[in-house]
């Protein structure tokens, strides 16, 4: 047995410990009479469910449907010379084959094997027609048996990014903050693109597991791919540094790989030359690591966090039982009574720190909505930077190459700003919180013994991780609406759950407008003329995309009655920030306030009562040191089981 198959067997009695252990966890909370900790409750549902979903992305023509083909040891999944993939394909692991649509409602519909090119594929689309359905398809679900996938991971494949159908785009990028991990499909024909690093910056907002793959190396020499390479593996070194938990890019010839399963005795020798045996236990590792050690991993992190947290609690009501005199209870108290008094007068409905957080909340949102609407402006960022590619076409070819991509590289460059706004937004947001938690973790001053145990930092800290931005998106991430060719979904679920990301259906067609007006010109104008003919189509159809986006993005439409979709969403964000303040400040106020009464009831207690008590305190901290112990002893047997994967 290799060691990526020991560290499975180690991971799944890991799993099912961790799940045994936030069990643990909420019961003796309970019986303590501590405040549960929701985002565990979120961790123990995740970790049960033990669902991961890999996206398999990049370019148009990068073989990632070959690919994917040959790890199956079948031609399931349409391929051809042209742009194949035009929805995205969920392959789970399962002991039988079947295949569905899965629409947006959650509604199926059984499909056989034969009719995945009529849904799936974009050349029977553009040679048959789009097949006619009264729902919109979420993706096409493919079971089938997959030797190597641990249990619960997905493989999703999707479109390519450049293709010259928008849609592709935004189909792959509605998928993108769903993923867990991703395979990176790289060409063996030529180094990373720009575009494409700027989509691999795109996907490390989302996760650090990426995992690059460099297909067709059979159709080059040796000395040529092994170079590209190299070189792909320097570019994405110095570009993201220490942001990729891993820069190697494997080669592999799917095409050999998929002969393999087909071949009898002739498989090792293909396995061989595909260069998969070299690359099968580094996948395998990748998706260990994704479908094993990174969900516990998290969980583990934030059952610390809270066993911290809590400890302090229970070492206060110790605090104040075992203390010998009147004197230093009623001290205790006092204090307790006016940290308490202090918090409301700070946070609570008219506080002071509650106004200047309110306010400055204000001022960053003010501050981004108005930097993403700078980039939609005439003359603003956007337009400049399209502005001087069309001013550098030197011929037709090169004009029509520019129109072909000059939609997708408009609706690239709004959603990669889009995605980056919304994700500072919610950072800088975030981080105004703190202060908040800080203080409510300040009401009850720990003995001077369990200091070591917290900090104000480490409350804040394990708060937020799973806190504001979780219970803003987990209710929408599932929502999020698939915006097809001919319109926009519409929805509030849009704002919280990046559906900006396919929002741009406004955008398609504007590609083939502008190579076709670009080509007439070709017919109609003299040869001197071609360039700036050709070059003011371009100008004209920019200006018409950047029209559109405004109308979009900064226009009130049928959702938003008062407010455009910019506008929209960050008024949402600041109502959002109101109301978690409030329920924070509830929340811990009226925590305070009954641990401040649990703690005069003891001090009101003879000696006999509390002895008692001290008693079952101390048997009650015990037991919550073993489960300290448990998730020192689980952390520390994860990262040994991690490191076999190495």
């Amino acid at each position: 047995m290799n060691q990526i198959s020991k560290a499975n067997e180690q991971g799944e009695p890991l799993r099912l410990e961790t799940i045994s252990l936030l069990e643990q966890l909420a019961a003796k909370a309970a019986e303590c009479e501590l405040p549960p900790e929701p985002a565990l409750a979120n961790q123990r549902q995740r970790l049960i469910e033990n669902a991961y979903r890999v996206l398999v992305v990049g370019e148009a023509k990068r073989g990632k449907s070959t690919f994917v083909n040959a790890l199956l040891g079948r031609d399931l999944l349409p391929t051809d010379v042209d742009v194949a993939t035009s929805q995205v394909f969920h392959i789970t692991p399962s002991e039988h084959e079947a295949f569905r649509l899965r629409f947006e409602d959650g509604s199926a519909q059984e499909i056989t094997r034969d009719d995945l090119p009529r849904y799936g594929s974009q050349v029977v689309a553009d040679t048959q027609g789009e097949p006619e359905l009264n729902q919109v398809i979420r993706w096409i679900e493919v079971e089938t048996p997959i030797r190597f996938l641990p249990p619960g991971v997905s493989l999703l494949d999707t479109p390519g990014l450049g293709a010259l159908y928008a849609s592709h785009a935004r189909i792959t990028e509605r998928f993108v903050e769903m993923a867990d991990a991703f395979i990176f499909a790289l060409d063996s024909g030529q180094p990373v693109t720009q575009s494409e690093l700027d989509f691999i910056a795109r996907i490390l907002g989302v996760t650090r597991h990426v995992f690059f793959i460099q297909t067709k190396i059979d159709q080059h020499r040796r000395e040529h791919w092994q170079a590209l390479q190299r070189r792909n593996e320097e570019i994405l070194a110095a570009r993201f540094k220490d942001r990729l938990n891993d820069t190697r890019v494997w080669p592999i010839s799917s095409a050999n790989l998929r002969r393999a399963a087909d071949a009898g005795q002739d498989e090792e020798v293909l396995l061989t030359v595909s260069r998969y045996r070299e690359m099968e236990a580094a996948l395998q590792a990748f998706l260990f690591r994704v479908a094993g050690w990174s969900r516990i991993a998290e969980t583990l992190v934030i059952a610390h966090d809270y066993h911290a947290t809590t400890r302090q609690t229970l070492a206060a009501r110790q605090a104040v039982l075992t203390q010998e005199s009147r004197e230093q209870q009623e001290a205790y108290q006092q204090a307790v009574a006016e940290r308490q008094a202090q918090y409301h007068a700070d946070w609570g409905e008219r506080g002071r720190k509650r106004f200047e957080l309110l306010d400055e909340t204000r001022r960053i949102l003010a501050i981004n909505k108005q930097s993403f609407a700078n980039l939609l402006q005439p003359g603003g960022e956007l337009a400049a930077a399209q502005e001087e590619k069309i001013s550098a076409v030197k011929t037709i070819e090169e004009a029509n190459q520019l129109g072909a991509a000059l939609a997708d590289e408009t609706l690239g460059a709004l959603l990669a700003r889009w995605r980056h706004v919304r994700q500072q937004t919610q950072a800088q947001c975030t981080e105004l919180l703190v202060p908040l938690l800080e203080d409510a973790a300040a009401i009850f001053p720990p003995p001077v013994d369990e200091r070591k145990h917290l900090t104000a930092g480490d409350l804040a800290a394990a708060e937020l991780r799973e806190g504001l931005w979780k219970r803003l998106t987990d209710a929408y991430r599932e929502a999020i609406p698939l915006i097809g060719v001919g319109g926009l979904a519409a929805g509030k679920a849009a704002l919280f759950a990046g559906a900006a990301a396919g929002a741009l259906g406004v955008l398609a067609g504007v590609a083939g407008a502008a190579a076709i007006g670009v080509m007439a010109y070709r017919i109609i104008y003299p040869p001197q003329s071609h360039i700036k003919a050709a070059q003011h189509e371009l100008r004209k159809q920019l200006d018409k995309a950047l029209q559109r986006a405004r109308r979009y993005f900064l226009e009130p439409d049928a959702v938003f009655t008062r407010y455009g979709m910019v506008e929209g969403y960050f008024h949402e964000i600041e109502r959002a920030m109101s109301e978690q303040i409030e329920m924070i400040v509830v929340e811990k106020t009226s925590q305070a306030r009954a641990e401040h009464q649990r703690l005069t009831a003891q001090s009101q207690l003879d000696s006999q009562q509390r002895k008692v008590a001290a008693v079952k305190l101390r048997q009650q901290l015990a037991n919550w040191d073993e489960l300290g112990r448990t998730i020192t002893g689980l952390s520390r047997r994860l990262n040994q089981v991690e490191s076999q994967t190495h």
